[in-house]
């Protein structure tokens, strides 16, 4: 689980954060707490959900939240 957590990490807001320390230390914040749980549980009861924060350069930035879920769970793999 914290291979996963560190991979979405890594990859979550991508096409806006060009500093991948920065993007690995946002869901370090209290704030963000639960939010990956939280949001995952969301996205995985949905078909195709589209965020901003959620688009990964590797899947051409036009991907869905479930894309990048496959994604990263498969690098952390």
């Amino acid at each position: 689980m914290e291979a996963w957590e560190f991979a979405l990490s890594t990859y979550m807001h991508e096409t806006k954060i060009g500093d991948v320390r920065l993007r690995r230390g946002l869901l370090g914040y209290p704030v963000a707490e639960n939010f990956l749980y939280k949001q995952v549980a969301k996205w995985a009861k949905e078909k195709a959900t589209y965020e901003e924060y959620c688009y990964v350069y590797e899947l051409d930035a036009k991907n869905t939240c479930q894309q990048m879920m496959a994604f990263t769970l498969s690098k952390a793999i």
